[in-house]
């Protein structure tokens, strides 16, 4: 007689990624409501739906929670900038490209917007992939003479704090399609690149990117009216 299959471990681990995704797509919400300071774990669970002991479960703190938000969210927008953008030979234009549509990205997704200029520092985690994969970018752009940088890291830092600021008047709502084109030729200006070179690079139509339905990005922007009778 074939032994029954014992299929608990797979319930089980399926509930807890369910959990564990409520909860990280909850506190984006509520983050982008309230700011980092203002926000508690009791708002977390609340707006989650989710007890306590789910909460420890999974997180042993606000600050974890934040964090595993910060990169999970990062990386997977710089994942998706990345193949959209790896097919254009010209290294100048794949950082101007990237950088467009990373606040197309914002401007499209309100609660993506919000939460990084709530969250700030905790965004740039060490494990933020930008810190891999702009600076080959870069180095090619260089080595090309499109752009005159001090040193990668300078230049990355240089991108990631003008964005930063740019998604704060985006998740403000008082930019149009001109600004964006600004600010992506303002930051390839200060990487070096020749002003007639970056407003033409600025001015490039890119494809706006889809993320898949089962990405964070997807789910929270579709999910944010589940936690706001939730959050008190």
């Amino acid at each position: 007689m074939p032994q029954a299959i014992d299929h608990r471990p797979r319930v089980n681990a399926e509930r807890r990624q369910k959990t564990r995704r409520r909860l990280i797509e909850a506190a984006m919400f509520v983050v982008s409501q309230k700011g980092i300071e203002g926000s508690q774990i009791n708002d977390v669970m609340e707006a989650a739906d989710v007890s306590r002991g789910g909460f420890y479960g999974h997180f042993s703190s606000m600050a974890e929670l934040l964090n595993a938000i910060g990169t999970e969210l990062a990386n997977e927008t710089i994942m998706l900038i990345e193949k959209h953008v790896t097919g254009i030979s010209d290294p100048a234009e794949r950082i101007a490209s990237g950088i467009t549509l990373y606040l197309q990205i914002a401007r499209k997704y309100p609660q993506f917007a919000r939460f990084v200029v709530a969250a700030g520092n905790t965004v740039m985690t060490p494990h933020n992939l930008i810190y891999d994969l702009l600076p080959p970018h870069i180095e090619a752009a260089s080595a090309a003479g499109k752009m005159e940088v001090m040193s990668p890291q300078s230049a990355v830092d240089l991108v990631a704090g003008g964005t930063l600021i740019a998604l704060m008047r985006i998740s403000q709502g008082q930019i149009d399609e001109a600004y964006c084109s600004d600010v992506v030729a303002g930051l390839l200006m200060g990487l070096g690149v020749k002003r007639t070179t970056a407003r033409a690079l600025s001015s490039i139509k890119v494809d706006a990117i889809t993320p898949p339905n089962q990405s964070l990005l997807h789910r929270t922007h579709h999910a944010g009216n589940d936690y706001v009778g939730n959050l008190v």
